[in-house]
């Protein structure tokens, strides 16, 4: 189920609230090292994508047809995507329970 989000972060733009987790997450991973600090795109980017996903689906009650036209991407695009996510693709995990 979508909660809506309290009042205080309805008041920052969405790359503003990005930007403080990120560059928070970004500071404790330097100061892990430079292996910490490999392949950084990608381990950003399935972290984002993720809960993206995941609320799209949820407020699709797991209808992937609709929730990759609201994504703006194929339905298969959006089946690999939550493969490589290490997603589950059966609708019964995004539908509400009655």
């Amino acid at each position: 189920m979508i909660k809506e989000p309290p009042v205080a972060i309805m008041e920052q733009s969405l790359e503003e609230m990005v930007y403080n987790r990120l560059s928070s997450a970004f500071f404790k991973l330097l100061q892990g090292g430079a292996d910490h600090t490999r392949g950084l795109y990608p381990m950003i980017m399935a972290q984002m994508e993720r809960p993206l996903i995941k609320l799209v689906l949820e407020a699709c009650e797991g209808n992937k047809c609709e929730a990759a036209r609201m994504l703006g991407l194929n339905r298969n695009t959006l089946l690999k995507k939550m493969r490589y996510l290490g997603m589950p693709t059966q609708p019964r995990f995004w539908r509400k329970k009655r």
